[in-house]
């Protein structure tokens, strides 16, 4: 095999994984080495966002935000809220579960990790007109409202990829695979 041949594999190969894996723009939050997106995707149900998420790639789904530090960083990419403005609302990944007792109990993120963390906005939850999934919802600066799956203020969807970035020693093994690599082929055209 030339060389010219294995650079063109190696480069497919990279992008192939690079492109299967990803969406268009995620953010890396370090403190978790977690990767977010916000996606716009108006009058969206719950559901349709969640699937949509999840097809973005392995680990992908509706974010869970399980901090303070989490809801500012997530906020931070919403940007500024609009409280006098028209309603704009993003799904996460936050509904009630069947051991429900309206409006504040049985509420389960979807990644089954603890529902400790609250950042319900004053009133919220109300459960009005059944509302049993959560949004973000600038009127409550960022603050999360029960919503009704099909509610018209959606805008979009909040993205995590729940599963953390390679760990050094993988891309450490990575590395030495290229090396090793570059080693045969050089070694091959030595000759």
């Amino acid at each position: 095999m030339n060389m010219k041949k294995i650079l063109i594999l190696f480069f497919l190969l990279v992008g192939f994984a690079a492109a299967s894996d990803a969406s268009a723009t995620p953010v890396l939050w370090s403190a978790n080495g977690h990767y977010y997106e916000v996606i716009q995707y108006p009058g969206a149900t719950w559901s349709d966002a969640r699937a949509q998420a999840q097809a973005i790639g392995a680990g992908w789904d509706l974010a869970t935000i399980t901090s303070a530090e989490e809801q500012n960083f997530i906020a931070g990419l919403l940007g500024l809220a609009d409280p006098f403005g028209s309603i704009s609302e993003y799904w996460i990944g936050g509904y009630q579960g069947i051991s429900k007792v309206e409006p504040s109990s049985g509420w389960v993120w979807v990644t089954g990790e603890s529902f400790t963390y609250l950042n319900w906005w004053s009133g919220e939850p109300n459960n009005v007109g059944g509302e049993d999934h959560l949004a973000m919802d600038d009127r409550y600066l960022w603050g999360w409202n029960d919503n009704d799956p099909s509610l018209y203020a959606i805008t979009g969807y909040v993205a995590e990829k729940h599963t953390p970035v390679p760990e050094p020693i993988s891309m450490l093994l990575f590395g030495t695979g290229l090396v090793g690599v570059g080693g045969y082929v050089r070694r091959k055209f030595k000759k």
